[in-house]
């Protein structure tokens, strides 16, 4: 995987201004993002029913950012970078994991997708992955990372599911750094009710207890090793937050907690079409003593074109209960907002470590 970018934080689809508390002085909120990451994975499996893995990988990653504020006074650049730019960080080193799942599984109608067949798995799913990294060989640190994490999925009746999961990750490193992040969610799809519909719950939790990378909003360097970890903690719009500007909450840290009632579909000209109403909930921050959740209710249009992908487009309207103030502007939020995207507002979790394709997308 290669990147090179420049990441912004937008609000109201403008760039957000970061102000300074000490000198008052604001600048956008964006820097140079340049990452480079490769690893190679080899797997032995055994079992049928009961899977076991074991995968012995490399692997070499680079991150840097940069941030080019030329009217800026010094102490306003360095107060943004401390507080909002993660720290470059290089890795190289070898890793261990043993992941134990269950290879059975829900036949589902209408629970990501709309009128086509989708398959869940069920029961336990267990990871530990090792993952140390070494100066002596190139890396900013020496660290010797931890990734454990397990989920298990119950089927309910007939066409419904209820998955807890609990992932942790410990990063002990010298260079006085330390990255730990702990990560509870619980997902509950209940069966359909009366031939109409169903209920959707969904709870999570992301506490990074050390941040020494400084990772909020973004992913430096994690790709090569890294397991499934939340990196973006900005909530609003998109990110489970409907009706709140985009990007109006960020923290290091953030809850959320999201109710949906979504309908069987309808086909209207070989389209599948279906509605639903929501209540979000969702608070960030860089302290867990410092998470004030806010709150929203909306409804929304989902719509699928089988003759072009799985992939639902969605249309939400989102109402905020509580107007707070726009920092941009300094007046209060919009009374409703609106998203239009493809795929549903959340997906259940997964503890599974992501792998890299050569596109550099992530495979879940």
């Amino acid at each position: 995987m290669w990147e090179d970018i420049v990441a912004r934080r937008y609000q109201n689809a403008a760039i957000f201004i970061y102000q300074d508390p000490a000198t008052g002085q604001g600048v956008p909120f964006q820097y140079r993002d340049r990452q480079f990451a490769a690893s190679y994975h080899v797997t032995r499996s055994f079992g049928w029913d009961v899977k076991q893995d074991i995968t012995l990988g490399a692997g070499v990653s680079a991150s840097a950012f940069q941030t080019d504020f030329p009217a800026a006074s010094q102490q306003t650049v360095n107060d943004f970078v401390a507080a909002n730019v993660p720290v470059n960080d290089n890795r190289v080193g070898p890793s261990i994991e043993y992941h134990t799942y269950t290879k059975r599984y829900a036949r589902l109608i209408d629970f990501e997708s709309l009128a086509l067949q989708e398959d869940v798995g069920l029961g336990h799913d267990v990871v530990l992955r090792l993952y140390p990294s070494f100066r002596a060989l190139g890396s900013t640190r020496d660290i010797f990372g931890v990734y454990a994490a397990a989920q298990y999925t119950f089927w309910l009746r007939e066409d419904g599911i209820f998955r807890v999961a609990f992932a942790s990750t410990n990063e002990p490193g010298t260079n006085g750094m330390f990255d730990a992040s702990i990560n509870p969610t619980a997902h509950l799809v209940t069966p359909t009710v009366a031939g109409v519909g169903r209920l959707v719950f969904d709870g999570t939790m992301l506490y990074r207890w050390r941040d020494g990378l400084n990772i909020t909003g973004a992913c430096p360097g994690l790709s090569t090793y890294a397991p499934f970890t939340p990196c973006t903690t900005f909530l609003g719009e998109t990110d489970r937050l409907r009706g709140f500007p985009t990007n109006y909450l960020a923290g290091k840290d953030f809850v959320s907690y999201n109710v949906e009632v979504r309908s069987r579909p309808v086909e209207v000209l070989t389209c599948q079409i279906a509605g639903v109403a929501f209540f979000d909930a969702g608070a960030a921050a860089d302290a867990l003593n410092e998470l004030r959740p806010v709150q929203s209710v909306g409804v929304g249009l989902r719509a699928l074109f089988p003759w072009l992908d799985r992939e639902v487009l969605s249309v939400d309207v989102g109402f905020p209960l509580v107007r707070p103030l726009d920092p941009s502007t300094g007046l209060p939020i919009s009374r409703y907002g609106y998203v239009i995207s493809f795929g549903q507002a959340f997906d259940p979790p997964s503890v599974a470590v992501p792998s890299i394709l050569p596109t550099g997308q992530a495979s879940w």
